[in-house]
């Protein structure tokens, strides 16, 4: 059975993932799984800044986007049908925002569905249950606070929608959404639970006593995964520049589970590393990207490649 890892740290942690930095190592394949092919964004130098597809039962992969200069990736997102990812991308780093675009992935076209906007980055994007809208971390810096909430993009329009105010990171399972709901001090310590008819509650972690991140979620099959930040001698969240990282991935964290049943909350036995994102397969497998590269949870952490340059993963 496969189980939960961990993820990002306090201290200086922000919002959007870090992209200034590139790394010109190519990966290793070192350890394989028997899951399906999951898609992995790539950020060597360029030209390696790419999306790729993955398989963990025989180690190869295969480029399905080579990311033009200039442009920065904020996320990806598999639809339920597998046939279109959903990329939070702006073409211009320089342009100040991002957007979310969708690749088709039969022709391999990437196309606008939502334009990016000053002061604006849709990130972390999740399809919705039905495949016709992207739920996505809205993050709002165009007045002097920053603002943070969950946003849908309506797949057919573009049109966005703020859903709920304070959060982040955003999972759908059970035809529900959930969340890491953000303090008045920019903490995140419990999670956010919105039913399609717009009723929500809220879900504490080890009473609410430590900070979280990587939130994953499949299907009431399986359990949902949150990932709890390890403890830190001087533990403050802060939120930086749009280039910093979704933490500054300086703090290890560990995975704990949530039953279907939402009663309680318990840690996994998988050993803290520090994560850059997160993903499950529809089998339950969680499969995430380290700072050390691609791994699965299966009671023990299971590295697949070792690299420094894998930043998404989706499935």
């Amino acid at each position: 059975m496969f189980a939960l890892t961990r993820i990002p740290g306090t201290g200086d942690r922000q919002v959007l993932p870090d992209e200034s930095t590139q790394f010109s190592l190519d990966h290793t394949v070192i350890g394989s799984a028997p899951i399906d092919p999951v898609y992995v964004v790539e950020q060597r130098a360029r030209p390696g800044y790419r999306i790729f597809s993955f398989d963990p039962k025989t180690g190869s992969d295969t480029t399905i986007f080579t990311v033009p200069d200039g442009a920065i990736i904020y996320g990806i997102s598999l639809s339920p049908d597998k046939e279109t990812m959903a990329v939070s991308y702006t073409p211009d780093f320089e342009a100040d925002g991002g957007g979310l675009w969708l690749l088709d992935m039969k022709t391999l076209e990437l196309t606008e569905t939502s334009a990016a906007k000053p002061g604006v980055f849709l990130t972390e994007p999740e399809f919705a249950a039905d495949g016709r809208s992207v739920f996505v971390t809205h993050v709002d810096r165009t007045e002097d606070d920053e603002q943070l909430a969950i946003a849908e993009v309506e797949l057919d329009d573009g049109t966005t929608t703020i859903v709920t105010n304070e959060g982040i990171t955003p999972a759908v399972a059970n035809e529900k959404l959930y969340y890491l709901e953000v303090d008045t001090e920019s903490a995140r310590r419990s999670i956010g639970v919105r039913d399609r008819d717009g009723n929500t509650s809220s879900i504490d972690v080890d009473d609410g006593n430590r900070d979280l991140d990587h939130l994953v979620a499949t299907s009431e099959r399986h359990p949902i995964h949150v990932a709890v930040l390890e403890s830190d001698s001087e533990p403050s969240i802060s939120f930086g520049a749009p280039a910093d990282a979704h933490g500054n991935h300086n703090v290890r964290s560990t995975w704990w589970t949530l039953s279907s049943s939402i009663d309680a909350a318990s840690a996994t036995n998988i050993d803290p590393i520090i994560i850059y994102d997160a993903t499950t397969t529809t089998d339950g497998t969680v499969v995430y990207a380290t700072l050390e590269g691609l791994a699965v949870a299966d009671g023990e952490r299971l590295d697949l490649i070792a690299s420094r340059a894998i930043r998404f993963v989706t499935s």
